[in-house]
């Protein structure tokens, strides 16, 4: 188990959250098991660093998008249209109550899936493909597969902008989650100069966007697509996500 928590960590600091997140599940059930000195002893090597609340926080929003992802009932009282080769459907729904916007993009692209992934990359090219985008930059790295954009959204005839952390995610299962969540007051502090948080629309202006895009090669010449922009509580259900395939 000692192994299993340095692997965690090891995970987690190479960006793979969601595979870092899931093992840590397992140490966590497995360690319920051992006599309470055992226990202990897992615990303190779980907990005597920060990295491991953060993949808590971290990976339970993935496993919650991954949930939402799989949820088709979540989905169903939707204003949607099929896209000209009836291969790709386009949902928005509106809350009652909040004044909270969703939208939902399924179908298939028909290119491989490094090239899908490559135009995920590309932040500038936004506005050619994502919904609603007007313009898009990427202004800060924060390590290889997680970056801060800022993107500005014309929607409902206000043009707002929006400021999130984009991270790219390997799955055990050999997809790729892409997910999409508002950067944190720390995070900005921490990777923008002071001379682009001058710069930086009010928080309270902003767009929030949170969501993510779900990819899955169904075969070699098309990828399976589903993307969500929007963000809900579920529960964790990590083996059942581990067969997630093509939704």
């Amino acid at each position: 188990l000692l192994e299993d928590v340095q692997l965690t960590r090891r995970l987690f600091q190479e960006d793979r959250i969601t595979e870092a997140y899931f093992l840590l599940q397992n140490i966590e059930r497995f360690t319920q098991e051992l006599h309470p000195e055992l226990q202990s002893v897992i615990e303190r090597e779980l907990n005597k660093e920060d990295d491991i609340a953060t993949l808590r926080m971290e990976g339970l929003r993935n496993a919650n998008l991954l949930a939402l992802f799989e949820d088709g009932d979540t989905w169903n009282d939707w204003t949607a249209g099929a896209g000209t080769n009836q291969d790709v459907v386009v949902g928005i729904h509106k809350e009652e109550t909040g004044g909270q916007y969703y939208f939902k993009v399924e179908g298939r692209v028909h290119c491989d899936l490094l090239h899908v992934l490559a135009a995920v990359l590309e932040n500038e090219l936004y506005k050619f493909w994502m919904p609603l985008c007007t313009s898009s930059k990427s202004i800060a790295a924060m390590s290889s597969y997680r970056r801060i954009v800022q993107t500005k959204i014309d929607f409902a005839l206000i043009q707002k902008e929006t400021l999130f952390v984009g991270h790219g995610d390997i799955l055990p299962d050999g997809g790729v989650l892409v997910t999409i969540n508002p950067t944190t007051p720390a995070e900005e502090a921490k990777h923008l100069t002071a001379a682009q948080i001058a710069t930086l629309p009010a928080a309270d202006s902003r767009l929030d966007i949170s969501g993510g895009f779900l990819f899955y090669e169904e075969r070699e010449d098309a990828a399976g697509v589903s993307i969500h922009a929007a963000a809900a509580e579920y529960e964790a259900h990590n083996e059942r996500l581990l067969t997630t395939r093509n939704v």
